[in-house]
This record gives structure tokens, sequence and C-alpha cells, in this order.
């Protein structure tokens, strides 16, 4: 069983935001319940906009425990908010590589494997078997990394 990541109890995963908040809108939104430390909306590097969420730091952890309970499910530009404590920051790239993906490297290795083996006992191989078989791989792999 993979261990749980500690909360944060003094951030906020602030989830829903309608395209029009910013992080000054934010920061009024949730200024009520204590000092802020910090305001983020995370953007998309495609569209240069934030992804729909944002997260609030407060100064104490029982002004964010205010928030979270006033807050999650409130209605913000007309998009209801969800209110979470947030987890911790993963590292940077950690989720794009190789070492937090296992199934592409067995799947490099068993390639490249299965290329000195067919070509060692085959006499004459013939290789676009390797490269269907590599095709339907990588597909695979691809659907499987979506879910």
């Amino acid at each position: 069983m993979a261990a749980q990541q500690p909360v944060q109890k003094n951030t906020l995963y602030v989830g829903g935001l309608a395209e029009e908040v910013n992080e000054s809108i934010l920061h009024a939104a949730f200024i009520p319940f204590g000092d802020i430390k910090d305001v983020k909306t995370p953007l998309d590097q495609a569209t240069q906009k934030h992804r729909s969420f944002g997260f609030v730091t407060f100064l104490e952890k029982e002004d964010a425990s205010a928030a979270m309970d006033n807050m999650d499910g409130a209605e913000l530009y007309g998009r209801v908010l969800t209110v979470n404590y947030a987890l911790p920051e993963k590292i940077k790239g950690g989720e794009q590589g190789w070492a937090a993906q296992p199934s592409m490297f067995t799947a490099f290795f068993f390639l490249t494997l299965l290329h000195m083996v067919y070509s060692v006992y085959n006499p004459n191989p013939n290789f676009d078997v390797l490269w269907d078989l590599s095709s339907s791989l990588k597909l695979l792999l691809k659907f499987m990394s979506r879910n």
C-alpha cells in the first residue's frame, strides 16, 4: 500500500475556478478568513491561462481550516468551488522521467532483447515483424499512460 502524502494544513487547493478569476480575485475571496501568505493560479503552458484551480496559503492553520469549511461548495463567478487541504508539490519532471515510467523502460528493454534474440536465431530476419510489434506496444503504452 502506498504511503499517503502529508497535507499542508495552511495551504488550500481551490478547484473549479472560472476563467475570469485571477489571483487578486481569489485573494479577495479568501481574505475574510485571515492573513494570506500567498495565492497561486498555475498557468497552462499552451494557453497561458490558469488551469481552473489555484492555491491559497494562509499564515495560520486555523484560518485555512475556517476558509475551507466556509468556501468548499461556495459559488464564485458562477462556479461551485472545491476547497481542500493541498498536497505537497511533486518533484518537477518526476511524472515524466524514466524512473517513474517503468513500463516504458521495460517495453524498450523487451524490444531490444527481442531484436537481439530474433536476429541471432533467425538467419534471415524479417524485422517488419518487430516494427509491427513495436508500433503495437507504443500504442498500448500511450493508451495505458492516459489512464
